[in-house]
């Protein structure tokens, strides 16, 4: 609730990213009553209200946070554009020295490929597990808006793709399907 404020949570990647999630996670949990659209549109809303929120916390705010800052400088829309623009080179700088870096980048798309069209034996699993199955799609998916949203794009990744990668192996190891008959 108090992810972005001001002195509570400050980071507003971090702030944004879980509102994403949270509308990420009623839009998944509900598709059947709410379909693509209305679905997409939760999404969007609750980021869009959740990001506001954060915005209007620290413009209120007497103290000058990072966030403040962010909002003085930014000058307008154009100026928040240019801003994520620079931020998102802050990764790419990140991804470039340090390669490795790039394993979240690169994985979150394949794990999403993944519990969305699970493999083999993997799919009785998550077939009995649709509630995980779910939060496992929301934490990967909420990893891409991390990377976009936050300045340290495949750090901020990283952490929703080693959950996602955790909930997989825990699903299918906990998982009658999971496990091996008798030989």
């Amino acid at each position: 609730m108090f992810a972005g404020f001001p002195y509570l949570g400050a980071n507003l990647g971090g702030g944004v990213s879980l509102f994403a999630a949270a509308g990420l996670w009623l839009a998944i949990r509900e598709r059947e009553r709410l379909g693509v659209w209305k679905g997409l549109g939760v999404f969007v809303g609750v980021t869009l209200f959740g990001t506001a929120l954060i915005l209007a916390a620290h413009a209120i705010s007497p103290l000058e946070t990072h966030v403040t800052r962010f909002e003085e400088e930014a000058g307008g829309l154009g100026g928040v554009f240019d801003k994520v623009w620079e931020r998102l080179n802050v990764g790419f700088d990140l991804i470039a020295r340090n390669p490795f870096a790039l394993i979240p980048v690169i994985g979150l798309p394949i794990a999403i490929a993944a519990v969305l069209r699970p493999p083999g034996r993997a799919a009785p699993s998550l077939e009995r597990s649709p509630a995980w199955r779910d939060a496992i799609l929301v934490t990967l998916l909420a990893g891409v808006v991390a990377y976009v949203v936050n300045d340290s794009g495949p750090a901020a990744a990283g952490f929703a793709f080693g959950l996602g990668l955790g909930g997989l192996l825990g699903v299918s190891l906990l998982s009658e399907a999971g496990k091996m008959g008798e030989p």
